[in-house]
């Protein structure tokens, strides 16, 4: 299920995601390690390749939170999202 008004108020870094849905089909499937974030975008670690998606453009499926995000949602710098 797709939340779309999902907001997170926590930190992304160190947590697995999976890209579910991409406006780049060659994303949809990736998953691995969040190792840096920006207002727009996160990079992640798959078996030692780092690759860094807009977040305008996927849905994530993230460790130990329920229903997928949109990446839209979270389009701001970490710590302005982690402290509203």
């Amino acid at each position: 299920m797709v939340d779309n008004n999902r907001q997170l108020s926590f930190e992304l870094i160190g947590r697995k995601v999976k890209v579910v849905k991409s406006k780049n089909m060659a994303y949809v499937g990736k998953e691995g390690l969040v190792i840096d974030e920006t207002k727009s975008t996160i990079t992640i670690q798959e078996q030692g390749k780092k690759t860094t998606l807009l977040k305008n453009g996927v849905s994530l499926a993230i460790e130990h939170v329920p229903g997928i995000v949109e990446g839209k949602n979270i389009q701001k710098r970490p710590e302005e999202r982690i402290t509203k």
